[in-house]
């Protein structure tokens, strides 16, 4: 039987080329695992900013019903300023002669906020002072 002699230097050829595909198959599953990891923060960063942008939408949605509310008294408040709109010293202004009966006829506070405009504390002190139950005893 005759052995065929391989030269060292093959061998080593041979075993550089070996250690040379398996480094680039491990390269090659290293870059897909980070592509996937990217590609995950990537829809994670997406989705955090869809949810922030929804969260401004709402905001800038509550900033401008605020904005609004603060016109709306703003206005009130200089009706209530103008020569010969200010009420007689001591007498309900006339929104609140509207509450006053509507009071009285047994209205509910939220009937009075959204009928006379009457905050939450006015339309409680209103229906304490003129509701109909307080009528009854009189």
């Amino acid at each position: 039987m005759h052995m065929i002699e391989i030269p060292p230097v093959d061998l080593l050829l041979a075993g550089c080329g070996t250690l040379l595909v398996f480094a680039f198959a491990l390269a090659a599953l290293a870059f897909d695992a980070w592509r996937r990891a990217t590609r995950r923060q990537s829809q994670h960063i997406v989705n955090h900013s869809q949810t922030l942008a929804q969260q401004l939408n709402a905001l800038d949605a509550r900033v401008n019903a605020t904005t609004t509310a603060i016109r709306r008294l703003d206005e009130r408040i200089e009706r209530h300023r103008q020569p010969g709109t200010t009420p007689l010293a001591g007498a309900p202004a006339p929104g609140y002669q509207i509450a006053i009966r509507l009071a009285r006829s047994g209205a509910s506070r939220e009937e009075l906020m959204t009928s006379c405009g009457l905050s939450l504390g006015e339309a409680e002190l209103v229906r304490r002072l003129h509701g109909a139950a307080q009528r009854v005893g009189v």
